[in-house]
């Protein structure tokens, strides 16, 4: 029931004990389609890990963020929620913005868990454009409220795309 918006991104802390005895952190993000991507530590270091995959993606970790930076120096920002779901996971965090190579942002506010109630575009040097309001039943299933915009355009190389994946999955597609 319901569908997952593709601002649904998150990221997992767990462990495992390595052939020394030591505990080794790892961290796992789920992408907009669900894709799970691993980041394991590079060496010497205990907030700086690469994706296993070879995507190029360096995830680096402070007290209350993890980013995500790939090639292209986008950058993911994950904020941590206060509690974990599980003994196995020690840590958690949820999508909070998108930064292009431009300093051009994509701001998803939260409700005070993972659950994303808006989107708003912060282009480089300009104000806060909110233009997305999301709201939920009291199912806590989410349906999706346009926010008006001003006729004129206000910037000339960012667009936003809804694409309609299946009866439960609407994704959210910014594009440059």
């Amino acid at each position: 029931n319901g569908f997952k918006i593709n601002i649904n991104e998150t990221i997992i802390q767990k462990k495992y004990i390595s052939n020394n005895g030591d505990n080794i952190s790892y961290y796992i993000w789920s992408d907009a389609d669900g894709t799970e991507h691993y980041f394991l530590p590079t060496e010497g270091s205990t907030s700086i890990y690469k994706d296993e995959d070879g995507l190029q993606l360096t995830l680096t970790t402070d007290s209350s963020t993890c980013t995500i930076t790939d090639s292209a120096n986008t950058v993911r920002t994950f904020k941590k929620l206060s509690s974990t779901a599980s003994s196995e996971v020690l840590g958690a965090w949820y999508l909070a913005s998108i930064t292009d190579s431009s300093k051009n942002k994509v701001v998803f506010t939260f409700e005070t868990g993972p659950r994303p109630t808006g989107v708003s575009l912060v282009p480089n040097g300009g104000k806060q454009i909110d233009f997305l309001t999301i709201s939920y039943n009291n199912s806590y299933l989410p349906y999706i409220i346009w926010n008006q915009l001003p006729k004129k355009r206000l910037f000339s190389d960012i667009h936003l795309r809804l694409r309609v994946i299946s009866q439960h999955q609407i994704q959210i597609i910014f594009v440059k």
